[in-house]
């Protein structure tokens, strides 16, 4: 089950998307007469800084889910040693693959 604050960065993505959507839909269409000059710029880098918040919330939203995997990870890996006289093997940063 998602916690609060996995809640908390979807909706704000949710937000975001749907304001940066907005911003496109209306700047194409019934805002396009009316944006000239310095109005047109400040609303554009409005839009620009929206998208930017946007992709910035799905950066966090991408770490959130990634600590909530290594959590279940290593709840999966506790689980599957209680019981026995061998400590589990926690999951570490780097792994060295490469044969000797």
């Amino acid at each position: 089950m998602p916690d609060s604050a996995h809640i908390r960065v979807r909706r704000l993505s949710i937000i975001f998307l749907a304001l940066a959507f907005a911003m496109l839909v209306g700047g194409f269409t019934f805002l396009e007469p009316r944006l000239r000059g310095l109005a047109f710029i400040i609303y554009w880098l409005g839009c620009f800084a929206v998208a930017g918040a946007a992709i910035i919330v799905a950066m966090l939203d991408l770490l959130v889910i990634r600590r909530d995997a290594r959590k279940a990870q290593r709840d999966l890996i506790e689980d599957s040693f209680q019981g026995t006289s061998v400590k589990p093997p926690l999951p570490s940063a780097k792994t060295d693959k490469s044969p000797r």
